[in-house]
């Protein structure tokens, strides 16, 4: 009996020493590891270049620089002929460059610059001496460039934006007459003025994204000298819509 109480005590004894350790073994958890941080990407943070191509058309109203000789008094029934309204339209291609600014909150704000070599076109004939002699007066819009500011949110893989800046527009007039302007003359003049658009661009992924842009351009009046009413003031106002692809660096 005396055995078995002191076999019991010591059983009890053993439990109170080790008890502690063994529940502290039981309960003890292992720590969690620190949640994992993804730091967002930014799609279209940096520099960027890339290439587009569009379609542009032109509203190009002409008038000669001697009053005298622009409507009313001029036209079919006067021995010259009326300026003639010629509109350019066609296509273009060329390549851009630029850097873009976003801030944690999602605003973007950027500078581009671009070129595009162009082919739009129209003609036009004046017609005058009561018929019996014209004028055929062609109008080409060869190189378009521009550079300028941008401004957009970015919302997940999209980045609508709104652009404002400075462009330039070569155009090429030409004016031929079998009886007065016979070679045709020719006269080339860069158009320069404000330009606005609007666009987006969607990132397909960290590296690539595609762009699709409207703008406008008001070239303002270039004077051509085309040998006849002191020449022929063009105004020159472009529409174009253009798709592109950018590459981030």
């Amino acid at each position: 009996m005396k055995l078995r109480i002191v076999a019991l005590a010591f059983a009890f004894a053993a439990t109170v020493v080790a008890g502690p350790s063994f529940a502290a073994d039981v309960v003890k958890v292992k720590p969690l590891a620190a949640p994992l941080v993804v730091k967002p990407v930014n799609l279209f943070q940096g520099a960027y270049f890339g290439l587009h191509g569009g379609w542009g058309t032109s509203d190009a109203t002409s008038r000669y620089n001697n009053n005298s000789v622009n409507p009313p008094s001029c036209g079919y029934y006067y021995p010259w002929g009326c300026p003639v309204d010629v509109d350019p339209a066609g296509a273009f291609v060329g390549g851009q460059i630029g850097v873009n600014i976003v801030h944690p909150n999602g605003v973007m704000f950027g500078i581009q610059g671009d070129y595009s070599f162009a082919s739009l076109h129209d003609s036009g004939v004046g017609v005058f001496s009561y018929g019996y002699n014209g004028t055929e007066v062609q109008l080409n819009v060869n190189r378009l460039a521009t550079i300028e500011g941008r401004l957009g949110v970015v919302h997940g893989n999209w980045l609508p934006f709104l652009t404002l800046g400075w462009g330039w527009a070569e155009a090429q007039r030409s004016a031929f007459n079998s009886g007065i302007l016979n070679p045709p003359t020719v006269d080339t003049r860069w158009h320069t003025g404000w330009t606005a658009g609007v666009g987006t661009e969607l990132a397909i992924n960290q590296k690539w994204s595609l762009l699709l842009e409207y703008r406008y351009f008001n070239g303002n009046k270039q004077n051509y000298s085309l040998g006849f009413g002191g020449g022929t003031a063009v105004d020159l106002n472009i529409h174009t819509v253009r798709f592109g692809i950018n590459v981030h660096l």
